[in-house]
């Protein structure tokens, strides 16, 4: 297995499935001490694959950890429901 298929290269952490109907959830967790508007980061490969698969993908957003944790979902693609800044590029010489 490589980067792309095992670990943080799938864009998720966890393979879930709706009780609903069994179809496979793609689930993304972020978690923080601070408040529910507290700006995340998220790589490429998370954005990515919300964009691939936006019907299976569910970012679940954990907030005031530690203290009375609190979570809201977005479901679907992370380019259509947050605002995303650029703030770190990888340099190759």
């Amino acid at each position: 297995m490589g980067l792309q298929d095992d670990g943080d290269g799938l864009g998720f952490n966890v393979l879930s499935f709706d009780e609903a109907d069994d179809s496979e959830r793609k689930v993304e967790i972020k978690a923080t001490g601070l408040g529910k508007f507290f700006p995340f980061y998220v790589t490429s490969n998370e954005v990515g694959c919300s964009d691939d698969i936006p019907d299976q993908y569910q970012l679940s957003r954990v907030f005031k950890m530690g203290r009375e944790s609190r979570v809201f979902i977005l479901h679907g693609s992370l380019s259509a429901l947050c605002q995303l800044e650029p703030v770190l590029f990888r340099a190759v010489i």
